[in-house]
C-alpha cells in the first residue's frame, strides 16, 4: 500500500470573521509535508498515549494515522485530543527561510529598495 498522494489534503479554512488563521496554515503545511514525503511521526495524546505511524489523510478536525505494519488498521484521531505531533527523523521544512533574516528585516530592506 502506497501512502503518497492518498487522502484529502487539508485546505486553509477561514475563520468566521473571514480572516485566515496562520497557525492552521502552518499546521496544514507540516501535515502535507509528512503526508507527501512518507515521514514517520509520533503522535502524543493528552492522556499520555502515543502512536507511531504515517499520515494517511487529515482534515480540519481529525488525522487518519496509518500503522507502521501494513496489516494493522489505520486510526482516526481527533485533533482536539492531540497534544504533540513529532517527526521521528529530522526534517528541513523551513529551509527556504534560512539566511533570509526576520520578517521585519525583509520589510525594511524592501522599503529601502523602493525608495532608491
Amino acid at each position: 500500500m502506497t501512502r503518497k498522494g492518498k487522502g484529502k489534503k487539508g485546505g486553509v479554512q477561514p475563520s468566521p470573521n473571514g480572516e485566515i488563521d496562520r497557525s492552521v496554515r502552518e499546521q496544514n503545511r507540516f501535515l502535507n509535508y509528512c503526508l507527501n514525503n512518507d515521514v514517520e511521526i509520533t503522535l502524543y495524546l493528552e492522556s499520555g498515549t502515543q502512536f507511531i505511524g504515517y499520515i494517511v489523510s487529515f482534515d480540519l478536525k481529525a488525522i487518519l494515522l496509518g500503522a507502521k505494519n501494513a496489516n494493522k488498521p489505520s486510526r482516526l484521531i481527533q485533533k482536539s485530543y492531540i497534544s504533540l505531533v513529532r517527526p521521528n527523523t529530522p526534517i528541513e521544512l523551513f529551509i527556504e527561510y534560512r539566511g533570509m533574516g526576520t520578517a521585519r528585516q525583509r520589510k525594511r530592506a524592501k522599503r529601502c529598495q523602493d525608495h532608491d
